[in-house]
């Protein structure tokens, strides 16, 4: 309060000089509201992370859906993670020939990938241009990111 008075009178305000302090007390004794998460929780990219850092990578994130026996070009030149979480994809050369496959649950990085898909997929595509302003002003999220990229990419393959 004493020092709300003496900003007033250091702007003129000798004279009138009114201040208002108010105290405001939590309800409850939940911490953290309930927060809508459209990250898939059961991978294991994303099982170390809390609800409110789960709603903030999903800022990041996009969810593409295909038909069967598509052919796209995923990405487009940004570099992304993809996480392919239903289906699976065919890797493409220039000239249409498969490089390798991608199954459910596994990550690739890529800046542009041509693509045929294996019955309806679902991918998640996690854009580094958008994560990493988050990243920068939450470093903590980024290291745990970064851990469980590692961790899934060093997993070897289902199957």
């Amino acid at each position: 309060v004493h020092r709300l008075i003496a900003l007033a009178n250091t702007a003129g305000g000798a004279d009138n000089i009114t201040s208002v302090v108010v105290s405001v007390k939590g309800v409850g004794t939940d911490t953290h509201p309930e927060v809508e998460v459209d990250l898939p929780v059961e991978l294991p990219l994303f099982g170390h992370f809390a609800r409110p850092e789960l709603a903030d990578l999903g800022r990041a994130c996009e969810q593409l859906r295909y038909p069967d026996k598509a052919n796209v070009a995923v990405a487009d030149g940004q570099d992304a993670l993809l996480v392919v979480l239903e289906g699976a994809l065919r890797l493409l050369d220039d000239g249409g020939g498969e490089r390798g496959r991608i199954a459910e649950g596994q990550l690739l990085s890529r800046t542009t990938l041509r693509v045929a898909t294996e019955g309806a997929t679902r991918l998640l595509v996690v854009r580094w241009s958008r994560l990493s302003e988050l990243l920068a002003l939450r470093p903590r999220l980024a290291q745990k990111l970064l851990w469980s990229a590692l961790q899934a990419l060093a997993r070897p393959p289902a199957g």
